[in-house]
């Protein structure tokens, strides 16, 4: 009987006693058939389907293997990852096209706060850029 899995679990593989049941080599068969199907649809080493955001994300509709859609998942989460700005630095934003904005910032409908603030190692502000999209920046102690 070919294998069930994976479009159902099997109810058909039923256990024998040693020395009191007849086993037949169907009954053998049929337990490899569904540890090969097993095998097929998890595939070889899920739990290590390779280097950390190796390829792009894609959205398919279904997967070949288990493993394929954890590497999937895996792909996803480095790929959200990498198009965040980190609180913890090293962040670079590059525009895929010379036409391509790098960065907007855009105001809260009236916006009061700045929107930017840069700041040195004991957060003193060196330069703001207003809601009102003006400039000031400290130049030796003063605000230019």
């Amino acid at each position: 009987m070919p294998a069930q899995y994976p479009s159902q679990i099997t109810a058909q593989l039923i256990k024998k006693v040693d020395l009191t049941d007849v086993v037949f080599a169907a009954d053998v068969n049929d337990a490899y058939d569904e540890i090969v199907a097993i095998q097929t649809t998890v595939g070889a080493n899920p739990g290590n389907p390779g280097t950390w955001g190796s390829a792009e994300w894609s959205e398919p509709v279904s997967f070949a293997t288990v493993a394929a859609r954890i590497k999937n998942l895996e792909n996803g989460a480095y790929f959200l990852q990498r198009r965040f700005v980190s609180n913890l630095g090293n962040s670079t934003i590059q525009p895929s096209s010379a036409s391509i904005k790098g960065l907007v910032i855009r105001a809260a409908a009236s916006q009061t706060a700045a929107l930017l603030e840069v700041q040195n190692s004991s957060g003193t502000s060196l330069g703001t850029i207003t809601a009102a999209g003006v400039v000031a920046m400290t130049i030796d102690g003063g605000t230019a």
